[in-house]
């Protein structure tokens, strides 16, 4: 917020401290939804140069935001569902794994499916979620618990194959709001 209001004080000291600024390598990430990253956005740099402009300085090409790298992604997609899946769960079920399935490109963009393995004891359960763009040809033959929030950008068809107990998995359809598709 600061670099964004220092053109209100025009000086060469101001210029010097927004052309520092220009090599911030602080990050923050754009989403398409709670789990997919769209943009990297370098937003002081980007505050420091909208200030240089207002002032009427030059400035060279900078970047200001950039793709996600996959392991971003891949980071953003198994906090997100090891923390959500474990929130969910009870009587002792716990995240084994989050790991990317395959990756499918959909209206212009690429859509991931995400395999959740959980566990307790010797007992084990697999989750495919499949994003709701996917065709209906390209899903599981297994049991589909439902869809989360469809009419949602960023929403998933909960797939899943295991011994989970009928009572926890009822808590998973409750907690993630799953609607028959």
């Amino acid at each position: 917020r600061g670099a964004a209001e220092l053109y209100k004080f025009p000086g060469d000291e101001t210029v010097r401290v927004l052309q520092s600024l220009l090599q911030d390598k602080t990050e923050s990430f754009g989403h398409s939804s709670a789990d997919t990253i769209v943009r990297v956005i370098f937003s002081v740099r980007a505050a420091a140069y909208r200030s240089l402009k207002k002032l009427g300085k030059p400035v060279g090409v900078i970047e200001l935001e950039r793709k996600p790298t996959k392991p971003e992604q891949l980071a953003l997609r198994q906090s997100y569902w090891k923390k959500s899946f474990n929130k969910a769960l009870s009587d002792g079920w716990k995240v084994i794994a989050v790991i990317d399935g395959k990756t499918r490109r959909v209206a212009g963009r690429d859509t991931t499916a995400v395999i959740v393995s959980c566990g307790k004891g010797k007992s084990s359960c697999k989750f495919k979620l499949i994003p709701k763009e996917w065709a209906k040809k390209n899903w599981p033959t297994v049991e589909n618990l439902g869809i989360n929030g469809k009419n949602s950008q960023g929403a998933r068809h909960f797939f899943f194959k295991g011994g989970l107990p009928e009572t926890v998995k009822q808590k998973l359809v409750k907690y993630f709001g799953l609607e028959k598709p």
